[in-house]
């Protein structure tokens, strides 16, 4: 067990200045991610994806069983995975920090839904805080989102299947193979001597997944939105208010496969992902709703993939949640510090980790890169990186 184990406020309220922003420059690129994983045969009759209620149920009650229903199959392809890269002006960095989403999101995420403006990009851009601070970044489209590959929502786009892809991305950047392209030439190429992991709910899943079958594979952990009850939350959360996103927009989703899912109702998406009125703009949150994605039925039965203990994993953990995440602190109203409590409560995952610590965001929700203390989390976050790289 790690030897010390310490919660964390956000830097703000400890008097500690945030770093005023040097720039960063950032550039959209293309991989290509060739990946292997035990994937679970997914099975279901076509009623089920056109009813919301039987999807609520199914989450509700396969949702951590899925191994034992259905058989592990092997798969494997290559995937184009679309994502943007940035790195200090100045071009020096030697550790790079791949940044996933959660479910019903893109890469923009992280830089609130793609906004451009200097004072936006200041208030609400993972990496442009992390640029000022001396770190590269790859915000990926996790694979069937945003620009990624349309993959099979129940039979590839699977927890494990993406925790594999993490590696190679990873493996990617250590030798040098991600180059972009901007209007002044060519970024990145560099082999990084560390690669940091940052998730978001579903894509800090992913990173804890990824890190248990690939220990190896990052420097550190940060994962926001994530709690060990994830799995027994995510389902409740979602009981009908998700319906195939071809249903719930055919303009927007008729393309796609019945089985991404997307949110229907808007009010239910702001109540679980936003914290109290005041805590965020209105406008965000409109933004969130007119720009959200879909999320794969087979990411979400295989969930619980990513809250197994990672006991192979040796290296620093920081969980990142906001005080008011109606998510995953269903217990009170408000998350609160403590080994009894969320994030405190989930140390036992990484039993060999060099150092688990976690961070409670003050007023804040579950999406902490949109709300107005996003800058709090990344402070915190970036503070963890300073001592335990």
């Amino acid at each position: 067990m790690p030897d010390w184990r310490k919660s964390t406020l956000a830097l703000s309220l400890l008097g500690l200045p945030l770093l005023s922003s040097a720039g960063a420059v950032c550039a959209d690129v293309t991989l290509n991610v060739h990946a292997a994983a035990g994937i679970q045969n997914i099975a279901l009759p076509p009623s089920f994806l056109n009813n919301a209620n039987a999807l609520s149920d199914l989450l509700n009650f396969v949702v951590g069983a899925v191994g034992e229903i259905w058989p592990l199959v092997p798969i494997e392809g290559t995937y184009p995975i679309s994502a943007i890269y940035c790195e200090p002006e100045d071009g020096v960095a030697d550790t790079v920090q791949i940044l996933a989403h959660g479910a019903t999101y893109t890469k923009e995420y992280f830089s609130g839904h793609g906004l451009e403006s200097e004072e936006d990009l200041k208030k609400y851009s993972w990496a442009h805080f992390a640029a000022d601070e001396g770190y590269a970044s790859l915000s990926i489209d996790r694979l069937g989102q945003g620009k990624s590959s349309g993959a099979d929502p129940l039979l590839e786009v699977q927890v494990n299947l993406h925790a594999e892809m993490m590696k190679v991305l990873a493996d990617q950047l250590r030798a040098g193979e991600v180059v972009a392209e901007t209007k002044d030439g060519k970024i990145g190429g560099k082999e990084f001597s560390k690669v940091v992991f940052v998730g978001h709910s579903l894509g800090s899943a992913i990173g804890n997944a990824a890190a248990r079958r690939n220990p190896d594979t990052f420097d550190a952990l940060i994962l926001t939105g994530w709690s060990a009850n994830l799995i027994e939350n995510f389902p409740k959360v979602l009981f009908g208010n998700v319906l195939p996103a071809l249903l719930a927009n055919v303009v927007k989703w008729g393309h796609l496969h019945l089985a991404y899912l997307a949110f229907t109702i808007e009010e239910p998406m702001r109540r679980v992902f936003f914290g109290r009125d005041g805590s965020f703009d209105p406008e965000i949150q409109k933004r969130d709703w007119q720009r959200r994605s879909t999320v794969g039925l087979g990411e979400m039965l295989t969930l619980f993939e990513g809250t197994k203990v990672a006991a192979p994993y040796k290296g620093p953990v920081q969980v990142i949640i906001g005080e008011y995440d109606k998510l995953l602190c269903n217990k009170g109203p408000k998350c609160r510090p403590g080994p009894a409590y969320v994030p405190g409560n989930a140390a036992d995952i990484w039993p060999s980790s060099s150092n688990y610590t976690y961070s409670i965001t003050p007023d804040s929700g579950h999406n902490l890169n949109l709300h107005y203390a996003a800058r709090d989390a990344y402070a915190a976050a970036h503070e963890f990186l300073r001592h335990n790289l």
